[in-house]
């Protein structure tokens, strides 16, 4: 059970969940249907990108990996690519604009700047940002975009909301990586220290809150304000909770399932 864990996880196959997840939540909260194409597009798109970025960029040529655990990673997100491709073409009246400038983001951000000899990430203190921007643009701005319905004063705003939460989300990874993080990537508990990354944490959570106040003037919904109060006391526990030396799993399973019980309460709520 534990390896099949850790193949779900090492593979980044949570991770694409919760991307899917906040695709159909942003549909929820904008009252459009995501496009499922585009939904499962993004998930074995997800599954390529972070794998890409987590074990191509530290291989021979981003081709070659060692070890046996790592190649077949490798294989399994050439399937989940030709998987994505498959539902990618089936997208109807797909906003190119701005899915080249999530991709090219997603290359700048693991592949080396020929100029610079470094990527995205590893410029000074805004890797955390480069990810928020990244998930805004793919869970909000492109449904949206595809699916052509929604007030753009609430689209804004749940970018907005959006970007917030995953910077706060972020957080915690930033505090596990303290100690092997290079001092030059200024990460938030760097910068702040533990004590004070969770301050800005909590700070952000009020403007996510906000937010949703935002909403319910622009034919937000009743439903919206309660699940993202109960969405955001999650999310401050286990951002208090956070620590250098966490248990197992504290980031890579549980933080990572806060957009997967946001899209659950909504369903629930919806009944």
């Amino acid at each position: 059970m534990r390896k099949i864990v850790n193949f779900y996880l090492d593979a980044s196959i949570h991770v694409a969940f919760a991307v899917f997840a906040l695709v159909q939540v942003t549909g929820l909260n904008l009252g459009f249907e995501a496009d499922p194409n585009y939904s499962w597009a993004l998930f074995f798109g997800t599954i390529v990108s972070y794998n890409f970025i987590k074990y191509a960029t530290e291989a021979e040529k981003y081709i070659y990996v060692r070890g046996s655990y790592v190649r077949a990673i490798q294989v399994f997100s050439f399937l989940c690519f030709a998987a994505g491709l498959w539902f990618f073409f089936k997208i109807d009246q797909m906003p190119y604009g701005w899915f080249i400038a999530v991709l090219l983001l997603v290359l700048l951000y693991s592949v080396p700047l020929r100029s610079f000899q470094t990527n995205l990430r590893n410029f000074k203190g805004i890797k955390i940002y480069l990810v928020a921007l990244a998930w805004t643009l793919c869970t909000v701005v492109l449904p949206w975009s595809i699916a052509k319905e929604g007030e753009i004063v609430l689209m804004l705003t749940e970018s907005v909301q959006r970007f917030m939460m995953v910077v706060i989300l972020t957080i915690p990874f930033e505090i596990r990586d303290l100690q092997k993080d290079d001092p030059r990537l200024a990460t938030l508990p760097q910068q702040f220290g533990l004590k004070g990354a969770k301050k800005i944490g909590l700070m952000l959570l009020l403007i996510f809150l906000s937010m949703t106040f935002v909403k319910q003037g622009f034919e937000g919904s009743e439903m919206s304000l309660r699940v993202e109060g109960v969405v955001a006391v999650v999310m401050a526990i286990l951002l208090l909770g956070s620590k250098k030396n966490q248990v197992p799993y504290y980031e890579s399973l549980l933080v990572e399932s806060v957009p997967l019980f946001w899209w659950l309460l909504l369903l629930l709520f919806d009944l």
